[in-house]
């Protein structure tokens, strides 16, 4: 079974493994949330929520469509 087929049967519903954050990715995760608690300016943390999420729907955009792009290759 290729990398590809495990990763179309886990998008098709299979339970997935948490993902793992490198510990560059938790030392910046860490810094980031220190900024915002920072911040108490309330049009400041508006525009950075919005900001957040829209980089988080756009990134689970991107991986969709990278999911279904492998699936379309793997099966065709």
């Amino acid at each position: 079974m290729s990398i590809t087929t495990i990763i179309c049967l886990q998008f098709a519903g299979v339970v997935m493994e948490p993902i793992v954050l490198t510990l560059g990715q938790k030392f910046e995760l860490e810094r980031r949330s220190r900024d915002i608690s920072a911040i108490t300016d309330v049009q400041e943390l508006r525009a950075i929520t919005k900001d957040l999420l829209r980089a988080w729907q756009e990134e689970i955009a991107r991986s969709r469509e990278a999911v279904r792009s492998a699936c379309d290759i793997e099966l065709t």
